[in-house]
């Protein structure tokens, strides 16, 4: 497989999380990273280049047509719901991969489905699916990470829900939202690629995500990834 930094880097989506995972990726020093978003985004730009990252903005068919890693951050409406559809799957990099920790809806999950089986695709990494817990075909795959929605799912998220209050892990407003799930991403039926993290901030679940990418699906990659 190919190594963070010898590879192309697309986000779909540069606001808050989208910034937060293009600095976590400045210690991988990517040989290229591609940005598209609906607003110009010049001040955070300017801090990556400052921080040395080859970073530029680019149209959505470049981002799509050029990068190794595709991660998506946008939000799900008419016009984002099944963005990245059969047609656009098909103008991806061979072998590329997919990350999706936004908003269900926004992949077609049937035509996932069949570039993962027909290796048009390397991978693919989902924390979000249209209908949740996901039940569906995916689950067969075994170059696929899935977690059943679990970005928002920490002991801080409560914290502030809670107005400062402290929550026992037990009792956070998510816990059943694992309990349910465990049966249905971490079941018999499901490989042993199909991961159920641990609760992780929203922010750093890329992070985690890309850790679990390295592990399973591209042996070759750096032991400090």
């Amino acid at each position: 497989g190919l190594r963070l930094e010898e590879s192309v880097i697309g986000i779909i989506g540069f606001g808050r999380i989208g910034f937060e995972v293009a600095r976590l990726l400045m210690a991988f020093k990517p040989r290229q990273l591609l940005l598209h978003d609906i607003q110009p985004k010049r001040q955070q730009i300017g801090y990556l280049k400052v921080k040395g990252m080859n970073v530029r903005v680019a149209s959505f068919s470049e981002v799509i047509s050029a990068s190794n890693i595709l991660s998506l951050h946008v939000p799900l409406y008419r016009e984002t719901r099944n963005m990245i559809d059969d047609e656009v799957i098909k103008n991806m990099v061979k072998g590329a991969f997919l990350l999706n920790t936004s908003r269900g809806g926004i992949i077609d999950e049937n035509a996932l489905y069949n570039s993962l089986s027909n290796g048009d695709l390397g991978g693919a990494a989902l924390d979000v699916f249209e209908h949740e817990p996901y039940t569906g075909p995916l689950r067969s795959l075994n170059n696929l990470v899935l977690t059943p929605h679990l970005g928002s799912c920490s002991v801080e998220h409560d914290f502030l829900l809670t107005g400062g209050e402290s929550v026992p892990w037990q009792q956070l407003s998510c816990a059943g939202l694992m309990r349910d799930s465990v049966s249905t991403l971490a079941s018999p039926l499901a490989p042993e690629s199909c991961l159920l993290l641990t609760p992780l901030h929203e922010m750093h679940l890329f992070h985690a995500l890309s850790r679990a990418l390295c592990s399973v699906l591209v042996a070759q990659l750096p032991a400090e990834c």
